[in-house]
């Protein structure tokens, strides 16, 4: 599916969950205990998705190699750099990633529901992880089993902060790799 159809998407399921949240008074305070549950309980399906996924990742033991360029800063003019990694690697890293949003997503919600009494964030929040995991390379590869190939081959796109790109060929890595180990002799001389 495009990014265009699934911008669309998460613009409707926003809309129908204001809507939603508009038409049962949900912001009433006595709602208040409901809307945190459906939360947690969203919250909850979440992160046993995403321990699922790992110990997936972890029962493979997938050690085809991988090489990629990352850059840091995807902003930045220094050149990106050559990662040298596995699959079951990368993709640990990948549900790394995956937890260290989504508790950050978590700290701020709660954050702004005790600090300001803010109870539609929760509301949108409970619908929309549950829609963001599901539409994860992780989630469509470790657990619906379609294969890592087209939109799922890895590296990723539009993960985490860094940039990651396809790396070098092995063939290109290892002519890169001779040509600074002459480089480096070269100094020595």
């Amino acid at each position: 599916m495009s990014s265009l159809n699934q911008t669309f998407i998460n613009i409707g399921i926003v809309l129908a969950a204001v809507q939603v949240a508009n038409y049962f008074k949900l912001d009433a305070p006595e709602n208040t205990l409901y809307i945190r549950i459906a939360y947690a309980a969203s919250q909850a399906a979440v992160f046993a998705c995403i321990a699922y996924i790992y110990t997936r990742i972890r029962a493979k033991k997938d050690k085809t190699e991988l090489i990629y360029n990352e850059s840091k800063f995807p902003f930045s003019s220094t050149p990106p750099e050559t990662i040298r990694s596995t699959v079951g690697a990368y993709d640990e890293e990948q549900v790394r990633s995956l937890v260290t949003q989504n508790l950050t997503t978590v700290a701020v919600l709660l954050f702004i529901t005790f600090r300001f009494g803010y109870l539609r964030p929760l509301v949108i929040q409970s619908v929309m992880a549950l829609r963001q995991i599901s539409t994860t390379p992780l989630f469509r590869v470790h657990i619906l089993g379609e294969a890592a190939t087209g939109d799922l081959a890895r590296p990723w796109k539009g993960t985490g902060t860094s940039s990651q790109t396809p790396g070098p060929t092995k063939k290109e890595l290892k002519a890169k790799e001779r040509k600074e180990a002459k480089k480096r002799l070269n100094r020595l001389d």
